[in-house]
């Protein structure tokens, strides 16, 4: 049998002098993604690209009370998510809204729904990251999915 050093020592020779697999390309110098990209790739599956909704599952964002509300129920949604029935217009919506918490950053989560609020509410005022960051601790302890708030 062949001592485990000989067969350890070549392979330890051979990564130190870069014959190894090719390292994991940096992040470094790749621009982050849009709020509007990640609204396409993340969100537009139930909340449609033109903001639409799915009747019966996601309210449209076009005259939404939240969208030009106070930012904390926007990102407490984003980061808590949502479930139960909300009714508006005469519609009843029983969607379930992911939690985003573990998936997006902070920034992130600010870029999209600026994109959000840009598009279907552009009076409301930008949400900067840091109020994110803050909810993103106060709400640390609070269960995921809550019924929607008015």
């Amino acid at each position: 049998m062949t001592p485990r050093w000989t067969l350890v020592l070549p392979a330890a020779v051979l990564l130190a002098a870069g014959c190894g697999p090719d390292p994991v390309p940096s992040a470094a110098g790749i621009a982050p993604l849009s709020g509007r990209e990640i609204y396409l790739s993340r969100c537009a599956s139930c909340h449609q690209a033109d903001g639409s909704g799915v009747p019966g599952l996601c309210a449209p964002f076009a005259s939404s009370p939240r969208l030009s509300g106070p930012p904390e129920k926007l990102i407490r949604i984003m980061l808590l998510g949502m479930k139960g029935s909300q009714t508006r217009d005469g519609v009843t919506y029983r969607g379930v809204m992911p939690s985003w918490r573990f998936d997006l950053t902070d920034e992130q989560i600010a870029s999209v729904l600026n994109d959000i609020r840009s598009r279907w509410s552009p009076s409301a005022p930008p949400i900067p990251p840091d109020l994110v960051t803050g909810i993103r601790a106060e709400t640390l302890g609070d269960r995921l999915f809550p019924p929607p708030e008015g």
